[in-house]
């Protein structure tokens, strides 16, 4: 039996990644970095603890 998806998923359409390209590299990049803020903000104690580890070159246990 296989295993039950997890996450989310979700399509990009050529229209948007059309769209995307066309945008300043300056633009995109700010764009990058601005969500890796937010995600940053949003995380849980835990999800950022696991993160650090990650950094560190640290294992994880993938059921944290």
């Amino acid at each position: 039996m296989s295993e039950e998806p997890r996450g989310f998923t979700y399509e990009v359409s050529d229209e948007q990644i059309d769209a995307y390209r066309a945008l300043p590299i300056e633009r995109r990049i700010r764009w990058i970095e601005e969500t890796a803020r937010a995600t940053y903000a949003l995380a849980s104690p835990e999800v950022r603890a696991r993160w650090s580890r990650l950094r560190r070159g640290e294992p994880i246990d993938a059921g944290e």
